[in-house]
């Protein structure tokens, strides 16, 4: 599953919420309900309850269950019952029936659609919408009256306006802070992604700087001495000079890593106090040279799972956790496997404190060409983190 963003998880707790409310405005209006009940057509009343009355409370039920987008949908068709209702609510009901100092069941509960419609339409419409059921609140309790009394529908058509603003601005203003904090959420991502390619970069540079330096040095040393393998000495120098080459630009080529190279940078990643144990395949029929940048982004990533379940594995438990990792370097890429049998999290529901797994580890790998990072948890069944790398994949 997905991991959500802000927006959506303050949409569904917005949801839960309304729902409640709408139990609450029921109950509160359910004597105007039974009373009113025998004046409407049942064609007309029994769907109106469903749709209006017991649609809310069935979302409170789901809200942190079934997709946001289908909320949104369910939450307009709420909404939209309502106009209806307010449309059809004095064509569909006995003349007269109605006593002139009750007020429709409707006009009780109005309120809750305004939220639905905040929910399921854009920010205009929210407010297009208010306005419409306000009118049209007030007019069929003009209709109702069946007199010269403007007042009364007036001042009905106000109320339900002014608390219908109330409510509309907090569902607007919650959204928004959702996607604020996505879009800051996103922002730091990138800035981090940045920042670990620039550290990458370095990393590579003083790598082959440094690589270059001792071959530089050693085939100056041998031709000081004029050592008897002229052939070596030239090949050596020659392959110095290749790798000087590469340093023409600020950002070098990409080397590659073979995979004893690649186990040795694992290792140096790994934390020192975690007993993790390796193991290492290679086929020889089929080695595989690995990229730097991709052997950079798959330690780090190894080294911040491992710090993840360090900080957070054992947190609610007195017992020691078992940690492992497998390393697999075979002809056709990398795998990866970091695993805990510690405390575990929700995945569809991380926090954003748990910002090392969604850029350290996801993002970061998953951003590879070729490159998949997952992450498995259950609460109390433990963390499995898998890395992998295939040669010659394309970007998802």
């Amino acid at each position: 599953m997905a991991i959500e963003g802000a927006y959506d998880r303050v949409l569904r707790i917005l949801v839960l919420s309304i729902g409640i409310g709408s139990a609450i405005f029921t109950l509160l209006g359910l004597a105007a309900m039974i009373e009113q009940h025998p004046t409407l057509d049942p064609v007309f009343s029994y769907p109106a309850y469903v749709l209006f009355c017991v649609l809310p409370p069935a979302l409170a039920l789901v809200a942190l269950r079934v997709p946001v987008p289908l909320l949104r949908v369910l939450a307009g068709v709420h909404a939209l019952s309502g106009v209806v209702i307010l449309l059809f609510w004095y064509p569909l009901s006995t003349p007269g029936s109605v006593p002139t100092e009750s007020v429709p069941w409707i006009m009780n509960t109005i309120a809750v659609a305004s939220c639905t419609g905040a929910i399921a339409l854009p920010a205009l419409w929210s407010w297009i919408y208010l306005a419409a059921v306000s009118v049209g609140s007030g007019f069929l309790r003009f209709q109702l009256l069946g007199s010269d009394d403007l007042l009364t529908p007036f001042q009905d058509a106000l109320m339900i306006a002014l608390f219908g603003v109330v409510m509309v601005t907090l569902v607007q203003l919650t959204l928004r802070s959702g996607r604020a904090q996505d879009a800051a959420s996103l922002e730091a991502q990138f800035e981090a992604a940045a920042t670990g390619a620039a550290e990458t970069a370095e990393r590579q540079r003083a790598r082959y700087q440094e690589f270059t330096r001792n071959d530089v040095i050693a085939t100056l040393h041998e031709a000081s001495i004029n050592g008897p393998d002229a052939a070596a000495t030239g090949a050596r120098a020659a392959l110095a000079l290749a790798k000087m080459d590469e340093f023409r630009n600020d950002y070098p080529t990409p080397s590659v890593l073979d995979p004893e190279e690649f186990e040795a940078l694992l290792r140096t990643e790994e934390l020192a106090d975690v007993p993790i144990g390796f193991t290492v395949a290679s086929q020889r029929d089929g080695r595989i040279l690995i990229p730097a940048d991709v052997a950079d982004a798959l330690a780090e990533a190894f080294a911040e799972a491992v710090r993840n379940s360090v900080r957070h594995a054992g947190a609610a438990s007195d017992r020691p956790v078992l940690r492992r990792a497998r390393v697999n370097v075979s002809a056709g890429g990398v795998e990866i496997e970091v695993s805990d049998d510690g405390r575990g999290f929700a995945v569809s529901r991380m926090p954003l404190d748990r910002f090392g797994v969604r850029v350290g580890i996801l993002q970061r790998v998953n951003a590879l060409d070729g490159g998949t990072a997952t992450v498995e948890s259950s609460a109390r069944g433990g963390t499995t983190v898998r890395l992998a790398w295939q040669k010659g994949a394309t970007a998802k």
